[in-house]
């Protein structure tokens, strides 16, 4: 194979992989990754694709062994460090939570959108919601600074929106957890109309419809979040969830 096939082919299955990646389909991205070369498997770039594959169909232990692995290769990345700081909040790991937005804001403070989402969860996972919304609020500062005040943002390696759907997602959940069901609704609904394929924009207007009392728009949401995800067990939960809202215990456990 000569050297132009070689790298055609390389770019061809990094392609391939992210598409997966994007498209939430994890059998597919984790057979993708493994027709990867070693080096780029085994590369900062490889590791946090394998985390995010693995994020997204809530495969915690593997999603957290490649992103911590990648940290460890290339402290000073910050890209896809936000989905490691997410995980990390989903594992209640506070120590590593705090360690990892400390080591980001020291390289991103003023440059980095992703670092100030680290720095939202570590101050969520604390219960402290008010500081981790202002956080929040810099971290879509930042990134409308950095793109002339619109809300377009960067596009990833699959070409899809890029962090700022998923901040004004996080404010959503924020505000769920303070109870402030009206402003949660309105960050879902920005960061659905920035990123439509955005599963957890989907997902949390389900949640505050739930809280709301509303079952039924609360299940056409989960469905709307499930389709575009549809191997996430947390999503495949929130089915449940509306059954048992509805005291159709049966069904809720068949789910």
């Amino acid at each position: 194979m000569d050297g132009v096939t070689s790298i055609h082919q390389l770019f061809k299955r990094s392609a391939l992989a992210c598409i997966h990646m994007s498209s939430y389909r994890a059998t597919q991205g984790l057979l993708a990754y493994s027709e990867l070369p070693y080096e780029q498997q085994n590369s900062a770039w490889g590791l946090c694709m394998l985390g995010r594959i693995c994020f997204e169909a809530g495969r915690y232990p593997e999603a957290a062994q490649a992103f911590g692995e990648a940290h460890r290769m290339a402290p000073y990345r910050v890209r896809d460090m936000d989905t490691y700081s997410t995980l990390l909040w989903h594992t209640k790991h506070e120590e590593a939570l705090a360690q990892l937005a400390h080591k980001m804001v020291s390289v991103g403070r003023n440059t980095s959108p992703e670092a100030w989402i680290a720095v939202a969860n570590c101050f969520s996972l604390d219960g402290d919601h008010a500081s981790a919304l202002k956080s929040l609020t810099r971290s879509i500062q930042m990134y409308k600074s950095s793109h002339c005040g619109t809300t377009s943002v960067p596009r990833n390696d699959a070409g899809g929106t890029g962090g700022l759907a998923y901040a004004h997602t996080l404010i959503g959940h924020e505000n769920v957890a303070l109870d402030e069901l009206d402003r949660a609704q309105r960050a879902f609904r920005t960061a659905i109309r920035i990123d439509p394929r955005h599963y957890n924009a989907w997902y949390g207007l389900g949640v505050s419809y739930l809280r709301l009392g509303k079952p039924d728009l609360a299940e056409y949401h989960f469905k709307r979040a499930l389709a575009l995800n549809s191997q996430n067990p947390l999503l495949l939960q929130s089915s449940g969830a509306v059954h048992e809202y509805r005291k159709d215990y049966v069904q809720a456990l068949r789910v």
